[in-house]
């Protein structure tokens, strides 16, 4: 009872500081959209995409693999498993950020990255500080120290929240918020090493190549699928940064906060989902396993559904009231956005590697990356930032079908089994007609050439789509489906 209640305990610290740090991540471009430029801030956010895709990429899983190493040894094994990962991280760490100064001081990187090669050796340090801090994410964790990782989250959120915002309020450019960038990444470094030295002392950290290797062995398939992952989420952002200026992909980097909507709903059903499914597969009980699938994905269709429409109809007063008139680009780029989000409504990608398909996620990721790479490069040059998205957004609703595709061959069972589609096809005309009461709505509203006009407007518009979406919910007996399947996911 005591492990469950510090389980519990555990879970909710690192929770709740992931999401502070998640709204930290969501008021920083808010405030600095309104201190910088759009060329400004797009050319951070170009260097903030080499960092992360480096992060999927090249540092090889080695973070995500202390979850397997730490938990359950003793010290000197802790400690030979953290010293041959800082070795590691700290050489590919070096090979990255000497890579991208290089390129960027001899002036290779065009488009979005022109600003960012103006500074290539402060830039180039970012990447190897960024790389190497990035063990911070999970080494804590796996130790059994939850509350200095949670502290070190919500420490690091504020301060580059922060320290971003003042430096750009204070001298507003690209010098400054890459100034503000390094001291974020050289604070996670000093809080890496001030955890590494409390943790596990000053001595015994030479480099062993047995461990090394085993660590490598371990963590190189992971790093497929991770690396597989990154490139296929930020493919857009990479064919709009090489091929148009920093604005274009800052205003697509606004308009693409609206996919951290479906996983913010998505992911409790399915972490709740997957203890079950596990047991049930592993048990050999694949009529079960799709019953639970059913559920979970009626669950997200009826959660999901409405607020992706009711989003794409706010979208260009919410554009302009939260990043101001000059991001007015972003509104129908965030709803082309919604639009892929409700072709993949339904996605099972989750369950591919609990029915033990790993090569045929990676081989669906692959597929994915490579439509999306592609054909964004090809429409970026007819329809511009609109062409990635669209290439995007097509390229996630094929991969979804491909993984349900998969998923029913596996457990041998028809669509049918998974999938209400009578219930689904009633939910998308009632969110049609919720939409276009809402449209209606803000049709009769003036033009909000002032901000309080915009509010009124968002407000009449919202109002009629919730009350025209409850009314009809409630004829359908949708609320009652709904606490059904709530029940039947707790049991």
């Amino acid at each position: 009872m005591a492990a469950g209640r510090g389980l519990g305990r555990d879970t909710s610290l690192l929770s709740a500081a992931a999401l502070l740090e998640y709204a930290l991540q969501l008021v920083l471009p808010v405030l600095l959209v309104r201190l910088v430029s759009p060329q400004d801030f797009g050319a951070m956010r170009a260097l903030l995409l080499v960092s992360v895709t480096l992060q999927g990429v090249a540092v090889l899983s080695l973070p995500r693999a202390m979850f397997n190493f730490l938990p359950g040894a003793d010290a000197p094994r802790r400690r030979q498993v953290v010293a041959q990962a800082l070795w590691l991280l700290a050489a590919l760490s070096l090979v990255c950020g000497l890579a991208f100064g290089l390129l960027a001081a001899a002036g290779q990187l065009g488009g979005a990255f022109e600003l960012v090669g103006r500074a290539p050796l402060a830039a180039g340090g970012y990447v190897v500080l960024w790389l190497l801090g990035s063990l911070l994410d999970t080494l804590p964790t796996a130790s059994g120290r939850v509350r200095f990782q949670a502290l070190a989250t919500v420490t690091l959120g504020l301060v580059r929240t922060g320290v971003l915002a003042a430096l750009a309020w204070w001298r507003p450019g690209f010098d400054a918020l890459l100034a503000g960038l390094l001291v974020f990444a050289a604070l996670k470094v000093l809080l890496l090493a001030v955890f590494v030295v409390r943790d596990l002392g000053w001595r015994g950290w030479r480099q062993d190549r047995a461990a090394s290797g085993e660590l490598l062995r371990y963590a190189a398939p992971l790093a497929v699928g991770d690396g597989l992952f990154a490139l296929r989420q930020q493919a857009d952002q990479w064919v709009v940064s090489s091929t148009l200026d920093a604005a274009a992909l800052a205003t697509l980097s606004v308009a693409a906060v609206v996919g951290s909507v479906p996983v913010l709903v998505r992911q409790p059903i399915n972490n709740a989902l997957l203890p079950r499914a596990r047991l049930a597969w592993a048990e050999h009980r694949p009529a079960d396993l799709a019953a639970l699938l059913r559920i979970s994905q009626q669950l997200v269709a009826v959660l999901l559904m409405p607020l992706l429409v009711l989003v794409a109809l706010l979208a260009p007063d919410l554009v302009r009231l939260v990043y101001t008139q000059r991001f007015d680009a972003a509104a129908p780029l965030m709803q082309l956005y919604l639009c892929g989000a409700l072709g993949a409504l339904v996605a099972p990608g989750f369950l591919l590697a609990v029915i033990g398909q790993n090569v045929a996620g990676a081989r669906i990721a692959a597929g994915v990356l490579l439509v999306s790479a592609l054909g964004g490069a090809l429409a970026v040059r007819h329809a511009g930032v609109a062409g990635a998205v669209m290439a995007s957004a097509a390229a996630l609703v094929a991969g979804e079908w491909w993984a349900m595709r998969v998923v029913l061959r596996t457990l041998q069972v028809p669509l049918s089994a998974v999938l209400d589609v009578g219930r689904l096809r009633r939910l998308a005309l009632l969110c049609a007609l919720a939409l276009g009461a809402g449209v209606l709505a803000r049709m009769a509203c003036p033009d909000p050439v002032r901000t309080g006009l915009a509010w009124w407007r968002l407000a009449c518009s919202a109002t009629a789509f919730g009350l025209v979406f409850a009314v009809g919910a409630w004829r359908q007996g949708l609320w009652s489906d709904l606490r059904q399947l709530l029940a039947q996911l707790k049991a």
